[in-house]
C-alpha cells in the first residue's frame, strides 16, 4: 500500500509540476538519470511522511483494510514447455571487428533454454525466479484511493504561511514557493514540516 500510494502521490507532484511550467526531470535530492523524474521525487519527499504514511497507518488502525485486503502472489517454477529455447549456436558480437562481419559463432550447451519474464538476475549474474509478491485486492482500490483523497482534503495550518489548507493546496503551495526561490523572489526553500 505504501509504494502504491507513493506513486500516487508522485503523480499528484508531477502534475502540479509541469502546470507550473517547471522541469520535472531537473531535481537537486535526486540524481538527474535519463527518464527520471528527479524533481517530483525530490518535492514528494516533505509529503510521504504526513500523507501517505500516517494514512497507511490509519488505514490499518481503522479496519479501511486489513490483511484480507491484500492477495500473495507467488511464483512457481517454470516447466521446460514454458521456457523459450535458444538456437544452439549464435553469433558472438564481441569478435565483429569494425564492419567485417565473420561468421563466428558461440556454441550454447545443449538442452540450454532462456528464462520468460519470471526471473529476475541475482548480484552474481544468474536468474532466480520472482518467488512472491504481495498485491493489493482490486475490490480493496476504491477503498484505499477515496481515502487517499480525504486526506489531501484534509484542513491543517500551513507552518510558514500560518493559515489553514488542504494537503492539496499545500502540494500546489510548495511547487510555487520552490519556483518563487527560483526566480529570486524568495531566498531559501522552506519544505513542509509538520510538528
Amino acid at each position: 500500500t505504501l509504494s502504491f500510494l507513493y506513486t500516487i502521490l508522485f503523480y499528484r507532484m508531477d502534475n502540479v509540476i509541469q502546470r507550473k511550467g517547471l522541469d520535472p526531470y531537473i531535481g537537486y535530492l535526486h540524481a538527474v538519470t535519463y527518464g527520471r523524474k528527479s524533481l517530483a521525487l525530490d518535492l514528494i519527499e516533505e509529503f510521504r511522511p504526513i500523507i501517505v504514511d500516517t494514512l497507511v497507518l490509519s488505514l490499518f488502525n481503522l479496519g479501511v483494510v486489513d490483511k484480507g485486503d491484500f492477495e500473495e502472489i507467488i511464483g512457481q517454477e517454470e516447466e521446460n514447455e514454458d521456457l523459450q529455447p535458444v538456437s544452439k549456436e549464435i553469433k558472438d558480437v564481441r569478435t565483429d571487428k569494425m564492419g567485417n562481419f565473420e561468421e563466428q559463432t558461440l556454441h550454447i550447451p545443449e538442452g540450454y533454454q532462456l528464462p520468460r519474464d519470471n526471473t529476475s538476475f541475482g548480484d552474481d549474474g544468474h536468474t532466480e525466479p520472482v518467488t512472491k509478491a504481495v498485491l493489493l485486492k482490486k475490490g480493496a482500490l476504491p477503498k484505499v484511493l477515496e481515502q487517499f483523497e480525504r486526506k489531501l482534503d484534509s484542513e491543517f495550518t500551513h507552518p510558514r504561511l500560518g493559515k489553514k489548507m488542504t494537503y492539496r493546496d499545500a502540494i500546489d503551495e510548495q511547487v510555487s514557493h520552490f519556483l518563487q526561490v527560483l526566480n529570486g523572489f524568495e531566498e531559501n526553500y522552506q519544505p513542509l514540516i509538520m510538528s
